[in-house]
């Protein structure tokens, strides 16, 4: 695992050994770098977006699913400690967004890319820079 992989384990787990062993397990490290990029930069293109559903693969199961949600899920809650006010206000709203769509994964039949470009908007409306999202 390199140093970037285990950092971003380490950040998404919040401190949960599990939950970084999981994350290296799936190997989310990439994911979670275009979920950071899109959340920071916004992705008024769609590019990053197109990239995170090559990355997820087309037919990822529901544990993937579910992964790939939580990691989405713990980047927005890391990033509103840092947030400013507006921005932290979104970013709430987005977590609760991406929570609610935690609980329905398992029930739901998603399509992994509309899942996917879901979870993109949700990290690119809290974008720095929301002309960007």
């Amino acid at each position: 695992m390199t140093a970037e992989a285990r950092a971003a384990a380490l950040a998404v787990a919040c401190g949960s050994p599990g939950s970084a062993l999981e994350f290296a397990r799936r190997d989310l490290s990439g994911i979670y770098g275009l979920m950071v990029r899109i959340m920071e930069n916004g992705d008024a293109d769609l590019a990053l977006r197109g990239a995170l559903i090559g990355e997820i693969g087309p037919r990822a199961d529901r544990e993937q699913q579910l992964a790939v949600i939580e990691t989405a899920r713990m980047i927005v809650a890391n990033g509103a400690q840092n947030a400013d006010r507006g921005r932290a206000a979104r970013m709430v709203e987005a977590h609760a967004m991406l929570a609610r769509l935690l609980a329905q994964a398992p029930i739901h039949n998603y399509d992994v890319a509309t899942l996917t470009l879901q979870i993109g908007g949700l990290l690119a409306s809290v974008a720095a820079d929301r002309e960007a999202a």
